[in-house]
């Protein structure tokens, strides 16, 4: 009897100590306006600070905009702000995410802009990444 209390009044004590989670799929659309397929929910970290982008903005916006591995909660992390977040996430934007990562995207797009600056070629940037990307997606 005394463990079940003890078990009880510690579950509750953990549940009351941890930050809620943060809906952010209230008044969302469930579809993805990239890939045009339902979304899925999924409970994600909050990373607070400065968080580097993975990919260029143009690679972001039209491949993996809604792949939402975590969320972003600003800079600045108080005790007491939530740690996690309910989200929606694309399937496809995760699967293009995981495949341009592993196939080394911003190694290779790095030496590719290299080169062709050191060519003095005018080129476009923007360009240059998302035929970068979509030739890896394409694979």
């Amino acid at each position: 009897m005394k463990k079940n209390f003890f078990l009880a009044l510690f579950t509750v004590l953990i549940i009351s100590c941890s930050p809620a989670i943060k809906d952010y799929t209230k008044d969302e659309k469930n579809v993805c306006e990239i890939h045009k397929v339902k979304m899925k929910k999924q409970v994600v970290l909050i990373r607070y600070g400065l968080i580097k982008p993975q990919f260029p903005e143009s690679v972001f916006v039209k491949y993996v905009a809604n792949a939402n591995f975590h969320k972003l909660g600003g800079c600045i992390y108080e005790k007491g702000m939530p740690r996690q977040a309910k989200v929606y996430y694309c399937p496809v934007c995760r699967a293009n995410h995981k495949k341009l990562e592993k196939a080394g995207y911003n190694k290779k797009l790095k030496a590719e802009l290299s080169k062709l600056e050191k060519s003095g070629k005018n080129y476009n940037e923007k360009q240059i990444e998302l035929d970068f990307a979509k030739k890896i997606l394409e694979k």
